[in-house]
């Protein structure tokens, strides 16, 4: 098991904390067909996204290529944008997605939305960030399949394909059909991914 970082925009930030979304995409690159399919047993394709063994049938699956951005078991610190409170509440992290609405209601008088000078998620630190995504599963798909999946769009955080296909293009620049991507599957915990492994342990 590892843990790492990954960056959502405020959007998604929003799905996760409501409860819509339980499962990202990543571009897979440079993945080869013999990657996508997997280990085969018996004429069937098992897929890249488990390495756990199957002691009923002895099926040892493949690891997942070093490629992917996470594994099942592993641990996601969410990152988004934020910004520290100041010095009148040194121990309180704003949260853009649902500002004020996170704000504990003892805190009086907070700074409109505007107001405050937010810092990119990419350069938001471990000890602040307040998700953790516990990975359950992961394997490769097209962007073909996600759009014949409802459930999956749903579970995405998003109405409607298209909805999902622009925001998509204005992070990664093109939505193809046949672009192949790692669909990660989580549990979305709302905690510090460090308080987390300390109750765990």
């Amino acid at each position: 098991m590892k843990t790492i970082p990954m960056i959502f925009n405020t959007d998604m930030v929003k799905a996760l904390v409501n409860g819509r979304k339980t499962v990202t995409r990543r571009p897979a690159k440079g993945v080869t067909y013999s990657d996508r399919m997997g280990f085969v047993f018996n004429g069937y394709a098992h897929g890249i996204g488990s390495n756990h063994r199957e002691t009923m049938n002895n099926i040892i699956k493949r690891p997942v290529k070093a490629g992917c951005p996470a594994n099942v078991g592993d641990l996601i610190y969410v990152r988004e944008t934020w910004a520290d409170a100041g010095a009148n509440a040194p121990e309180l992290t704003l949260y853009k997605a649902n500002y004020p609405e996170h704000v504990p209601a003892h805190y009086e008088n907070v700074p409109s939305l505007a107001e405050i000078k937010w810092t990119p998620s990419i350069h938001m630190p471990r000890w602040a960030s307040r998700l953790t995504l516990k990975v359950t599963d992961v394997r490769i798909e097209t962007m073909k399949e996600l759009r014949q999946d409802h459930e999956q769009i749903s579970s995405e955080g998003f109405g409607s394909f298209p909805q999902f296909r622009h925001t998509w293009r204005k992070i990664y620049g093109q939505c193809e059909p046949g672009d192949l991507v790692w669909v990660i599957e989580f549990e979305v915990i709302h905690q510090n991914v460090d308080t987390y492994l300390k109750q765990a342990a």
